[in-house]
């Protein structure tokens, strides 16, 4: 029997803020910007490398501008949790990433 999926409704004002999972940081904004960082590389939020986001529906996706050349990088995401106090999403991999709200 094929899996079903539990669909969940994405309010993606829930994302607006400041997430936190382990050392990794990502702030994202209401205009669709973020930032993130990684605290154990001692990078502070002013030094951050900057992204766009977009959600439609589950489909949560991260547009990295990279440094050394105009490139951007997509990378995709599913949202299988979204609340205020904790964000989960997994890559095309399976791999889960879970967040926690910071503020």
């Amino acid at each position: 029997e094929p899996e079903v999926f539990e669909k969940i409704k994405v309010d993606p004002d829930l994302l607006i803020g400041l997430w936190r999972s382990g050392s990794m940081y990502y702030r994202y904004n209401e205009d669709g910007t973020g930032r993130t960082w990684d605290a154990a590389e001692d990078i502070k939020e002013e030094e951050a490398s900057h992204f766009t986001w977009t959600v439609d529906k589950t489909v949560f996706t991260h547009l990295h501008q990279m440094e050394i050349s105009s490139a951007i990088i997509p990378k995709q995401y599913q949202i299988t949790k979204l609340n205020l106090q904790t964000l989960a999403y997994e890559d095309e991999f399976g791999m889960t990433f879970v967040f926690e709200k910071v503020e």
